[in-house]
């Protein structure tokens, strides 16, 4: 297993918060602790500024200060006068005061004359020139305009207060009435200057505004004669009255023409049938064909009452039929002429219906033309209408101007004269309640800063961002970690860790960690479980080595852990230590474990236990197979020592050799687990060539003593050599 696979492991044991607060954002808890270890810094400089803000105090010399307030007007003349005239988009603007109006009330221009007052009145106020750059940078302006403060009264408020502070009394009252004076003045020649500015303004538009209106009533004008019209809207009324006459006048010749073409065909149908008598509404209406019909009719009548009496051949009956022929023509007659009269009717109510649609399409293209010259009128007739009321309304502004520059109304006022001046005592205690604001603001800043310069780690939290492995355990301080105890309290610190875990390992690992223990293990009571699980909860020390031994052997359940090589960045991070206790832990939990003491350069295992050194590993290495190199710890028969040894030998050849291989693989074959003690990494070699004959490393690290610059060295070469990193395991700080 490579490092990669170790860190790409150890990563998905982190938990998403943990991952969030690794890519960055805001730790309150690590920026607490960071104070909390420069507090010292912080106290210094808070100390530090307080005593200077009252030193300030009590050395500084009195101030006095005064104050007026004066009413302003901040729009000009020309803008008002925009402002009126209706076709423009210029809105009348709030009278309120402006940032530039505040600026220009405190510039050379309008503060002269109070310099020169005060030149004059008080001529050691202002500094003399002692060079000729200083022509065009006036000393006096200068200190005048410190001084001197304008800001408004409030937000949207036209009154502006006007306050002067000095040590001297006299100078405070003389300047703020030159100031006042000088406010005043400025608003009168400013004013004056709007005004002649206006009018000016005025004499420009109005040749424009005149020139503008006679050029749409002379469009209006030829309007009116090109289209011989004086008002478009009663020309289309006179025209809409005459269409609809029109209108109604041809409804009524087609009614007629309809009836006359009726009558016409239905008296043609029946003068083509003579035998038929003609009953046509038209002969009807005919007198001559009405007399004629009756004397017919009553012949008819004679002929019958004759054909009674004479034969149809006898000349009295030809009389009688010969004048009856004679009738029946006539008749025919009457019915022609009837005829022809019905066709002269209709000869003429069609000619009138001709000459009256063409008079109502004339109409009709009257008025759709009065539209659109009407749509022409009412725009030009607009256009003169604003244009006149602009003229007028700029002449009336004209008079107005011309009034308002023969007076001499000061536009501004003071609405509050100078006040007497008052001392201005500054606050001992807001001064030392500022001065420690300032100092613990300055003093976290530099704690965070210095903090942050060092490179020093404090916390889990860059450590593990940097090397992206999972933190086995963090074990709590202990006075043998810390190098505090006296050497024979390992001893008796080991005995009372193993004798911890054992009585209390069932209980611990069924509330905990399911892991695999011994049948002697599992024949604990449960009462005496319960009893001293909770002797063994109030021992912090003992639970972080349990906790380290159960996460190394759950690393990987399928192929059980059986070496691991301790090691650390630097030294003095506590390495060896935790390699004692991580043995005893595994061996209370009933492993058999061996402890190699393979820091050859600087070998401390025999001392920590009491051990004698005579035998150990190089003598092992060395071909020496004598037993008595591995000791057995009196305090825990599950748990062996192999001590450095006594032969002197370059430990890089030794580590790396084959006599070192075949030592450890007769080793592994005897214990469960073998833990080997080896230097820091950084500087030597020898970590890097045991762990060749390990499962895996296992990094022990000391936030508040190690160096990030140091850790990424370190980390960089473990990954150079391909080294299987477990997890680390890190110390409280």
């Amino acid at each position: 297993m490579t490092l990669a696979t170790s860190q790409s492991r150890g990563a998905a044991d982190i938990s998403d918060a943990a991952l969030e607060d690794l890519e960055g954002g805001l730790n309150i808890a690590s920026i607490g602790k960071a104070l909390l270890r420069k507090w010292w810094l912080i106290a210094t400089m808070t100390v530090l500024t307080t005593t200077l803000a009252g030193v300030r105090v009590l050395s500084s010399t009195a101030v006095y200060r005064a104050q007026f307030e004066l009413l302003i007007q901040a729009g000009s003349t020309e803008t008002e006068i925009i402002s009126d005239v209706p076709d423009t988009l210029t809105a009348r603007p709030e009278q309120v005061t402006n940032t530039d109006l505040l600026k220009l009330l405190t510039s050379p221009t309008v503060l002269q004359p109070v310099i020169d007052g005060i030149r004059d009145r008080y001529p050691g106020y202002c500094p003399p020139l002692t060079s000729a750059f200083e022509q065009n940078y006036d000393p006096c302006y200068n200190r005048l305009a410190s001084q001197l403060r304008v800001s408004p009264l409030g937000k949207g408020s036209n009154i502006v207060q006007v306050s002067f502070q000095s040590p001297d009394l006299q100078i405070v009252r003389v300047v703020l009435d030159l100031v006042s004076a000088a406010y005043l003045d400025y608003s009168l020649e400013s004013r004056q200057a709007d005004i002649r500015l206006g009018l000016d303004f005025v004499e420009k538009k109005i040749p424009d505004l005149r020139e503008r209106v006679d050029d749409f009533a002379g469009r209006l004008q030829s309007l009116r004669l090109e289209n011989n019209l004086i008002d478009p809207g009663s020309r289309g009324g006179q025209l809409t009255g005459q269409a609809a006459t029109f209108a109604q006048q041809q409804l009524e010749v087609r009614s007629q023409l309809s009836q006359v073409q009726d009558a016409y065909a239905n008296l043609t149908q029946q003068l083509a049938n003579p035998r038929v008598q003609a009953s046509s509404s038209a002969l009807a209406q005919n007198p001559r064909y009405q007399r004629v019909l009756d004397e017919l009719l009553a012949l008819d009548a004679a002929i019958a009452e004759a054909s009674t009496l004479y034969l149809e051949t006898s000349p009295e009956m030809e009389v009688l039929l010969e004048e009856r022929e004679n009738l029946r023509n006539l008749l025919a007659e009457q019915g022609l002429q009837t005829q022809e009269e019905l066709q002269t009717q209709i000869r003429e109510l069609t000619s009138r219906d001709r000459a009256l649609t063409t008079a109502l399409n004339e109409i009709n293209s009257n008025i759709d033309n009065l539209s659109f010259i009407s749509r022409d009128y009412t725009d030009i007739e607009r256009e003169l209408q604003i244009a006149t009321n602009n003229l007028n309304q700029f002449l009336a502004k004209r008079e107005a101007l011309q009034i308002d520059a023969a007076q001499g109304e000061l536009p501004w006022e003071i609405v509050t004269p100078p006040t007497t001046p008052r001392s201005q005592p500054e606050s001992l205690p807001q001064n030392l309640v500022l001065g420690a604001i300032l100092g613990i603001l300055l003093g976290v800043a530099s704690a965070l800063l210095f903090d942050r310069a060092t490179g020093v780690i404090y916390g889990d939290t860059d450590i593990r961002k940097t090397t992206r492995l999972p933190i086995l355990a963090r074990i709590p301080n202990n006075r043998i970690l810390n190098g505090t105890g006296a050497q024979e309290s390992v001893t008796e610190s080991l005995q009372y860790v193993g004798a911890n875990i054992k009585d209390s390992a069932a209980a611990v690992i069924t509330e905990d960690a399911p892991i695999n223990v011994t049948d002697r293990d599992q024949s604990i009571s449960s009462e005496q479980t319960n009893g001293q699980s909770r002797s063994y909860q109030s021992d912090p020390f003992s639970e972080a080595f349990r906790l380290l031994f159960t996460n190394l052997r759950l690393l990987d359940s399928d192929n059980p852990l059986k070496s691991v090589v301790i090691t650390s960045v630097m030294p003095e991070e506590g390495k060896s230590t935790v390699a004692i206790y991580l043995a005893e832990t595994a061996a209370a939990m009933g492993q058999r474990v061996l402890l190699v003491d393979a820091d050859l350069r600087n070998a401390s295992i025999h001392q920590y236990l009491e051990l004698p050194n005579d035998l150990g590993l190089t003598n092992l290495c060395s071909g020496d197979s004598n037993s008595a190199a591995i000791q057995k710890l009196s305090t825990e028969p599950n748990m062996y020592v192999l001590c450095s040894g006594s032969i002197a030998v370059e430990p890089a050849r030794l580590l790396s050799s084959r006599s070192m291989a075949q030592v450890i693989d007769r080793l592994q074959s005897t214990f469960d687990l073998i833990i080997f003690d080896t230097p820091p990494l950084l500087g030597q070699s020898d970590a890097y060539l045991a762990s060749n004959h390990a499962d895996g490393v296992l990094l022990v690290t000391h936030p508040g003593k190690l160096r990030q610059p140091l850790l990424d060295r370190a980390m960089e070469q473990l990954k150079i050599a391909n080294i299987n990193v477990l997890g680390v395991v890190s110390r409280e700080s």
